[in-house]
């Protein structure tokens, strides 16, 4: 049986994956929109690009862990894989978790990836089914339906087919 798991203490698994990510532990809201936006950005620019969920990043500040990343395609090597990817990508996708704070992605965009040279980060915020683009110097922008099309990175996605 599903209850509200907003009230409830965090469990020592919870813990541990907050600290071991530096981020709270995803929902099924988020969970979902992680899932479509990536399945979405993987049918219109997989053959160029990479889409990639949950990678860790060894940024110059500290390493982080978008919830998505996005980087020109490389060829697969099931052989020799990578723990911490070095490269700087070309988008990072940030979605709001029930128990995080917006300011600590703000602080992760402004503190970590701008710093590093990242032209532009998303943050989807579920509850009000909305995304922002956030571009160094720049005021956001604010998107909650039809096609959102990101200057900077040159990415575009239909919310419709997330929300």
């Amino acid at each position: 049986q599903e209850t509200a798991e907003r009230q409830e203490p965090r469990s020592a698994a919870e813990i541990q994956y907050e600290l071991e990510r530096n981020k709270p532990m995803p929902s099924l809201n988020h969970a979902k929109i992680q899932a479509r936006l990536a399945w979405l950005l993987i049918n219109a620019y997989g053959e160029e690009y990479d889409i990639l969920p949950e990678l860790t990043i060894a940024f110059p500040v500290k390493p982080a862990v978008p919830d998505i990343a996005i980087y020109p395609k490389v060829a697969d090597d099931w052989k020799n894989d990578i723990i911490k990817r070095a490269e700087l990508p070309l988008l990072a996708v940030e979605i709001l978790s029930p128990r995080q704070i917006f300011d600590d992605i703000m602080d992760k965009i402004n503190d970590i990836y701008f710093p590093a040279g990242l032209k532009s980060a998303w943050v989807v915020l579920p509850s009000a089914q909305s995304v922002m683009i956030f571009t160094p110097n720049a005021k956001p922008q604010m998107f909650n339906s039809g096609i959102m099309h990101d200057a900077a990175s040159g990415f575009e996605v239909d919310l419709d087919k997330i929300f």
